[in-house]
């Protein structure tokens, strides 16, 4: 029997596992059971060889359940639910208590030449879609501890900019300027992807391209 199933027939009885203080603590459910009832079930071999056996599988299970429902729409497109990493607890913490400052935000630049543009959105969606970190969020608050959920659809926002009727010294300018604005911009760690294109272009046939993304992705 699975942690789940396990967890289900308990609902199923009326009886509830609950985690105190790093503990399982077997309890009434929905309904209030009487002592006697309790200490039948506490006396039952095979759900107290199941606990025993599978106490720390049961507390990470329950650890993960969300405080609160997540919408339908929102849980049908989350295909996967992990822990957060140290590394990655300790980067949304301080993203989360310090918006302003542009902590962990990556940002990459590139020039093309004759840039064909279906194929760079092309090519993005097929990277996308072939690592499910960049379609990974990040949930904080939705569950008991911090979890990060890959989505199953996601899409790269790209956001174009014509530059063309300004000089090279406008161009950096301007572009620099774009940098700084979209760094401490930040991200919204429930939206996925944590990254965004910008796409400047300079003249008929040369883009300068900037991909902005939170360091938490990697």
């Amino acid at each position: 029997m699975g942690i789940k199933e396990f967890i289900t027939s308990l609902e199923q009885s009326n009886l509830a596992l609950v985690v105190k203080d790093g503990n399982l603590v077997l309890q009434g459910g929905t309904k209030n059971l009487s002592k006697a009832e309790l200490n039948a079930v506490r006396s039952n071999e095979f759900i107290i060889n199941y606990i025993k056996e599978n106490k720390y599988e049961i507390i990470n299970y329950l650890s993960l359940l969300p405080a609160n429902v997540l919408p339908a729409k929102k849980s049908k497109d989350i295909i996967a639910i992990y822990r957060l990493s140290g590394l990655q607890q300790g980067m949304l913490f301080h993203s989360l208590y310090d918006t302003a400052a542009g902590a962990y935000i990556g940002q990459f630049s590139c020039d093309f030449v004759n840039l064909d543009l279906a194929i760079l959105n092309k090519s993005w969606t097929s990277v996308i879609d072939t690592h499910s970190i960049l379609r990974t969020s990040f949930n904080h608050d939705s569950f008991k501890v911090p979890v990060q959920c890959v989505h199953k659809n996601v899409k790269l926002p790209v956001e174009l900019l014509d530059y063309t009727a300004l000089n090279e010294q406008q161009q950096e300018a301007s572009i620099k300027e774009y940098e700084a604005a979209d760094r401490i911009k930040g991200f919204d760690f429930n939206l996925p992807p944590l990254m965004r294109i910008a796409l400047f272009r300079l003249t008929d046939n040369r883009y300068r391209m900037i991909w902005t993304s939170h360091h938490i992705l990697f």
